[in-house]
């Protein structure tokens, strides 16, 4: 438990950016922002929706709770994974970074099989999956 909970921290802290414990709306519209977000301030209301109406603030511990609560991923969860494997930072999630999320979920992927699932995932971004089509991608899996 305590190995999980490092790991949300991890994921946490791709968004906290003052350290505070706490994301803000400001920040996680900030993400947004940088993922290109034609509308980073309603998306980042409706990702932080999941912890109740006008929130504008999400503790580690809120957080922490509801990652493992067993429930379907919710928008600031898959964004914050999104963030911490694109480690280039560049808005897309490229192979080499699939891989390594791949095996940190446990997957035996063979690199031509996570290619060939990109290819058909995003057919606009070349060689990457952008957030959107993860998030869809996320969801789907969980329907």
């Amino acid at each position: 438990m305590e190995d999980l909970r490092a790991r949300h921290k991890e994921l946490f802290s791709t968004i906290d950016n003052d350290g505070n414990g706490t994301v803000s709306l400001d920040e996680v519209c900030e993400a947004f922002y940088k993922l290109g977000s034609a509308s980073p301030m309603e998306e980042a209301l409706d990702a932080l929706a999941a912890f109740g109406e006008r929130v504008t603030a999400v503790t580690f511990e809120e957080f922490h709770r509801r990652m493992c609560s067993g429930s379907e991923p919710f928008r600031l969860g898959v964004l914050m994974i999104f963030m911490y494997y694109d480690t280039d930072h560049n808005g897309v999630i490229t192979l080499e970074e699939l891989k390594v999320l791949g095996q940190a979920m446990g997957a035996q992927n063979e690199e031509e099989d996570i290619s060939k699932g990109i290819e058909a995932t995003n057919h606009r971004i070349k060689g990457g999956i952008d957030f959107e089509t993860f998030f869809r991608k996320t969801m789907q899996s969980y329907s």
